[in-house]
């Protein structure tokens, strides 16, 4: 089998006529099907290294939530959300973070009030741990 297929190939590129333009179309095909597949390596290739690249830059550029907030940044953060509430006496709390830990000082009217700021801080993104110093007024 292997034979035959072999004496058809070379009748049909060594044929006195013909075979040297049908050699030459066959060198020209495959030279053409060897650059296709070069190419399409090349793009797999460059596609590869920019997806790489692309998750080597979302990971060193990560938002702000996605990271442990710093003092500073905590503080401003329970401080604008805390005095959303128009009811919270804004003058008397003063609010400091130390090594990422809330601090609540001053003066409110009632227990129930001094337990609703506490409780509020606790629902803000970054507050792991909140020392009540907020004393009751009278």
């Amino acid at each position: 089998m292997f034979g035959a297929a072999a004496g058809g190939l070379a009748v049909y590129l060594l044929d006195p006529d013909r075979g040297r333009s049908r050699r030459s179309e066959l060198v020209q095909r495959g030279g053409g099907i060897a650059r296709r597949i070069q190419r399409k390596g090349e793009r797999s290739v460059r596609y590869a290294a920019s997806q790489a690249e692309g998750l080597q830059q979302k990971a060193s550029h990560r938002t702000v939530e996605d990271q442990s907030p710093t003092d500073e940044r905590l503080r401003e953060r329970v401080h604008s959300q805390l005095f959303r509430d128009p009811n919270l006496p804004k003058g008397d709390l003063n609010i400091n973070v130390e090594h990422g830990k809330v601090v609540l000082r001053g003066h409110v009217a009632d227990e129930e009030m001094r337990r609703r700021v506490e409780a509020e801080a606790r629902r803000i993104d970054g507050v792991d741990a909140i020392e009540n110093l907020i004393r009751i007024s009278g």
